[in-house]
């Protein structure tokens, strides 16, 4: 009895001392995610950014981190998959000129391996300016389009796993963009972006559900906002319309904004449909 007391005792310390290691590092995440986001200078900024991205990786590749919530965390974005895959640690860096640099690094737990994975994504496909390209293109680790994303949606096809992000990137001075973009994992258990199961929108002829695309990018005036939600009662991704002030300014999109009418997407068969003018929820949203 007296020996089990002690490898009771011994294993409730290890657990205790796992708990408390994460505390240091959480509170140093606190800090460091602060001056990531908050601090005075780009120097700053960035020197704090390589120092939490650093941080991040040698805590999450400790096993019994990928059950630490770090709840306590709030100048970055943590987001864990619905059915608990992975989560992301997501966070955005302001620059002086307006502009923002993205960050983006994903936890994962490989069953076949039975250990956890981290992967730090390269943000170098926004200085692409062609938007089509953009668009149609699936990016390979570590390659990313580096977004804040603010939820994940899971969705299944017989035995495909589906997982499309909702996202904000601050673009510039002038416009701002909204991105429902798709994540999967290979066989090698390395994460992918873009994935052909959207519906083409095209300035001229409208939506084409026949040609596919990898992501949607919405941009629009810095002045005006754009509503991007899932409805989980109806489980569909509702979301404004945009159209340009007037049609000699169609495709500024410095010029673009709501129009006060709602289309939707809808997940069936391993792909997202478009469902024009719907209703939303709640307006007011």
């Amino acid at each position: 009895m007296f020996r089990i007391v002690l490898i009771v005792s011994f294993i409730y310390s290890v657990h205790l001392f796992a708990q408390q290691d994460f505390q240091v590092y959480q509170d140093s995440i606190i800090n460091l995610s602060n001056l990531a986001v908050k601090g005075e200078t780009d120097e700053e900024r960035n020197t704090a950014s390589k120092q939490l991205s650093n941080v991040l990786i040698r805590v999450l590749s400790q096993e019994a981190s990928f059950n630490y919530s770090f709840d306590a965390v709030k100048s970055i974005a943590i987001l864990n998959s619905p059915d608990k895959a992975f989560r992301l640690f997501n966070w955005n860096e302001p620059q002086e000129n307006g502009t923002y640099l993205y960050y983006c690094i994903i936890q994962s737990y490989n069953k076949k391996t039975k250990k956890t994975d981290v992967f730090q994504l390269n943000d170098d496909q926004r200085k692409n300016n062609n938007r089509l390209m953009v668009e149609q293109s699936n990016m390979q680790y570590p390659h990313w389009y580096g977004a804040l994303y603010y939820q994940i949606l899971y969705n299944k096809n017989k035995k495909e796993k589906y997982y499309t992000l909702l996202a904000w990137e601050g673009k510039d001075k002038l416009t701002t963009c909204k991105i429902i973009d798709a994540l999967h994992f290979n066989k090698n258990g390395e994460p992918e972006f873009g994935s052909q199961i959207f519906p083409t929108y095209n300035e001229e002829k409208g939506y084409d559900d026949k040609t596919m695309c990898s992501r949607i990018i919405f941009e629009y005036a810095n002045q005006t906002s754009m509503s991007l939600k899932y409805d989980a009662e109806k489980k569909q991704i509702v979301y404004d319309f945009l159209a340009p002030a007037d049609e000699s300014y169609k495709g500024k999109y410095a010029y673009y904004g709501p129009d006060m009418s709602y289309d939707a997407l809808q997940f069936k068969k391993g792909r997202w449909i478009l469902i024009e003018k719907v209703e939303p929820k709640n307006k007011k949203d």
